[in-house]
């Protein structure tokens, strides 16, 4: 197994053992490796020499597709980028399927988990080989300024709970843990209630005074989140009234205040204790398939990235260089206070801890998140039989039975010529999965669409249940409401009346070129903020399903 090159763990650890204040880190070179001895090729292709495959974490493809194409005139080979997130790699290497020969997932995070993926598949201990960093983000509470002034100088997260806990009104948010940036959202949080700042263990994670402090923080979440990027633009669209902070990149912050057509700004808030840094590691997979000329490539390509032309592109994204000869003090460097941002902060940089705290970690937020309460409302009217529509609808909710937590709970209404309630709200054991299966397994399709009915039973099973949880309901429908006996104005003002006392999160899923469009967009509408209409097909229907699953 080849030796990993880890920069950034030395460049950390000097600077926290030192006290000192973060700086761009400095390039470190890659050693040439001698040829690998020849091996078969793996199910997931093989490479052309000169040829690099690299799946990119999808928004870091804005900033990394011209620097790739400038490469690439230089006539050394051809670098091929692939948007792909890192839970995607995963599950390609899990499969053992990858079509791709290097990685650059949003953190490091993840490069522990891809070698895992692989070793189910193979008897390879570690796939990850090689790893060059050439662009970084620490990760900040993003807020609105005038709630970043109230907090004061540099606050810490008990000063930010204090915050959220003292306003009934103040709703906050991170991306679910089981994304990169929403795992180094809680990494920040446990370092806090652990009352640590570096060398976080699964012993930290065991005491309870860590485990109710984390707790505290978890439940006063107003919702999680799919991605950064859906948080922005929901942000824009609607304002203070849909967040009054959430868990994001500095680069998010940045790029709000520039290019969002909004009257309020962000501001970035380092917590005291430190923030966790997407690293954004591009990683050579040492696989059988990988050829010499590839990874003579991939050598290439990590120095161009960090060379000062690469580097200054990585800095107009709003990200940080690692080149010194690019300075955050640079005149064109969007990373400024006018802008959001301090970069002069933050002052520690918190440590990612071994796999056995880091899985520790995940299991403990499984325990002490804020969990939902969710009634998925789907349509089972005839249009529903064509181009398999029903069949990816049973399929996709039969793999979010699976993906419940045990403190979660849901009910299941269908709706045709009327409206039904096939499985009541409870919380999913055993017994309310089987029966939701089951259920689900039944669905067929036929007679017309009494979508307003069905929203309507659906709303009210939520209406009047406690806020200790994330309330949600999500409607899917593939046609327009023609069979119901409740007025769309009726509905609508239910739901605007209701939600002013119990906050309810309602998802459309607009389903297929026939679909419902502007009723979904009228429901939706009803809950302000808490709303959205999403489009979706037979072919992306199982993605939509698991990436709203994200906000619970």
């Amino acid at each position: 197994m080849r030796p990993r090159f880890l920069l950034p763990l030395s460049f950390i650890l000097i600077l926290l053992l030192a006290g000192c204040q973060l700086t761009p880190l400095q390039p470190t070179p890659v050693p040439t490796l001698p040829p690998s001895p020849t091996r078969q090729a793996t199910p997931g292709g093989s490479s052309k020499a000169g040829a690099l495959r690299v799946a990119v974490a999808p928004e870091a493809l804005a900033v990394l597709q011209p620097i790739t194409n400038d490469f690439n005139r230089q006539g050394l080979g051809t670098v091929t980028l692939l948007s792909m997130t890192p839970a995607d790699m995963e599950a390609a290497l899990r499969a053992g399927q990858p079509s791709f020969d290097a990685a650059v997932p949003d953190s490091s995070f993840w490069l522990p988990r891809l070698d895992r993926a692989w070793a189910q598949q193979t008897e390879q201990e570690s796939l990850t080989g090689l790893v060059r960093r050439f662009m970084l983000s620490p990760v900040v509470i993003a807020t609105w300024e005038d709630i970043a002034a109230s907090l004061g100088e540099q606050p810490s997260w008990g000063d930010f709970l204090r915050r959220v806990e003292s306003d009934p009104s103040f709703r906050w948010s991170h991306p679910s843990a089981k994304t990169g940036p929403g795992f180094l959202a809680l990494l920040g949080e446990a370092y806090y209630a652990a009352g640590k700042s570096w060398g976080l263990t699964a012993a930290d994670l065991d005491r309870q005074a860590t485990r109710d402090a984390l707790s505290r923080l978890e439940k006063s979440v107003a919702q999680y989140g799919e991605s950064e990027e859906a948080t922005l633009a929901t942000l824009a669209d609607k304002g203070p009234a849909y967040l009054s902070a959430f868990v994001a990149t500095e680069r998010g912050v940045v790029r709000f205040n520039t290019t969002a057509k909004s009257a309020r700004k962000l501001r970035a808030v380092y917590p005291r204790e430190g923030s966790a840094w997407a690293d954004y590691p591009l990683t050579l997979l040492d696989g059988a398939w990988v050829t010499p000329q590839t990874r003579t490539l991939y050598v290439a390509y990590g120095d161009y990235l960090v060379a000062p032309a690469a580097q200054r592109a990585v800095l107009a994204a709003a990200y940080r260089t690692v080149n010194p000869q690019v300075p955050l003090t640079d005149p064109a460097s969007p990373i400024k206070s006018v802008n959001g941002a301090d970069p002069r902060q933050p002052q520690v940089a918190l440590q990612i801890p071994d796999e056995a705290t880091v899985d520790r970690l995940l299991s403990l937020w499984g325990q002490v998140k804020r969990h939902s309460r969710q009634v998925w409302v789907v349509d089972t009217s005839g249009s529903m039989g064509d181009s398999q529509k029903l069949v990816r609808v049973k399929q996709a909710l039969t793999v979010l039975i699976d993906q419940l937590n045990d403190e979660d709970e849901v009910a299941l209404v269908r709706f045709a010529n009327s409206s039904q309630t096939l499985v009541p709200l409870a919380v999913a054991s055993k017994a309310q999965r089987d029966a939701l299966r089951r259920a689900v397994n039944g669905l067929q399709a036929a007679g017309q669409t009494a979508l307003l009915d069905a929203t309507l039973e659906g709303y009210r099973l939520l209406a009047n249940k406690p806020r200790d949880k994330i309330n949600g309901l999500i409607v899917l429908t593939d046609g327009e409401e023609n069979a119901s006996k409740t007025r769309l104005d009726t509905l609508t003002a239910t739901i605007q009346q209701s939600n002013r006392q119990n906050p309810i999160v309602v998802f459309g899923i607009a389903y297929g070129g026939e679909a419902g469009t502007r009723t979904l967009q009228s429901i939706a509408g009803a809950a302000g903020a808490l709303g959205q209409v999403r489009g979706s097909d037979p072919a992306s229907i199982q993605r939509l399903y698991e990436d709203l699953q994200k906000y619970f």
